[in-house]
């Protein structure tokens, strides 16, 4: 059985309370600013994983899957990746008292076959 995380909200809420505000830059408003900008990665997170449900429903309900659907879905799960790998940068460099603005988004290619 697949699990989809459907709502991160509440994940990114818990990960931007209480944490130490040691950036570089010690503006509040930066700070702030980089809050939203893990809300906004949430929220597509969220919309992504809506999207990949849909296609997952379709898949099981006897209908199946185009070849462009099958196509989507991949896409889905790439960016899904691309969006957490992301999301776990900015929460790295935070814990580190570094900048969470300076992650940078790494192309499919790297995210799809980093070695752990």
């Amino acid at each position: 059985m697949l699990t989809v995380i459907t709502h991160v909200r509440p994940m990114i809420a818990a990960a931007t309370r209480n944490r130490p505000r040691t950036y570089h830059s010690h503006d509040e408003r930066a700070a702030a600013e980089a809050d939203v900008v893990d809300i906004d990665i949430g929220n597509k997170i969220n919309e992504l994983s809506e999207e990949e449900e849909t296609l997952y429903g379709q898949a099981g309900d006897g209908r199946g899957l185009s070849i462009e659907d099958v196509e989507r879905l991949q896409s889905i799960k790439v960016e899904l990746d691309r969006c957490y790998d992301l999301l776990h940068q900015r929460e790295a460099r935070r814990a580190a008292g570094l900048d969470p603005t300076e992650a940078k988004a790494r192309s499919a290619d790297v995210v799809e076959h980093y070695q752990q």
